[in-house]
């Protein structure tokens, strides 16, 4: 995984997550960690043997690879056949503007049908947003984000293209 942060710097390395969340059985996921109350979370930088503590409000995103990790493929119900999410997401791709970083793809949150719109996720309480462009998820800080734009609605695996006249 990376972080970018605030003063432009970016890093790879590993969160730290508790091995039960509170809220489901397993382990927590990193969207939990930088969702919670606390301010500061622990990261190890690659090749460094002590973590550093990050302030989450100076982290504009943490983008994950989904294809480094079965467990991530799992947190994110992934299903190895048809690589499509199962929890609900919005078919609209959108492009985000964050302190120089732009990220494109489709915001990923479970929300009632009715509050689906790109302002009503991005108008959520929680504080980083999740956004997946193919096997990339970012976590996207919100109060960081200048500016979001949406582009063309995805269509849905399968579905033929109307032909142009």
């Amino acid at each position: 995984m990376e972080i970018v942060c605030a003063d432009a710097t970016r890093q790879r390395g590993q969160l730290f997550l508790a091995p039960s969340a509170a809220h489901h059985a397993g382990a927590e996921r990193p969207e939990e960690r930088l969702n919670d109350d606390c301010d500061f979370f622990p990261f190890l930088p690659d090749k460094h043997e002590r973590s550093v503590i990050v302030n989450k409000h100076q982290v504009i995103v943490l983008s994950l690879d989904l294809t480094q990790s079965e467990q991530l493929r799992r947190w994110w119900g992934i299903d190895a056949d048809d690589d499509e999410l199962l929890i609900p997401h919005m078919k609209q791709r959108i492009l985000v503007e964050c302190d120089g970083v732009e990220l494109e793809g489709v915001l990923v949150m479970d929300a009632p049908q009715h509050q689906r719109r790109t302002l009503d996720l991005l108008n959520r309480a929680e504080r980083f947003i999740c956004l997946r462009d193919h096997d990339q998820l970012h976590l996207i800080n919100r109060k960081r984000i200048v500016r979001a734009s949406e582009l063309e609605v995805e269509k849905a695996s399968g579905s033929e293209h109307p032909s142009e006249e």
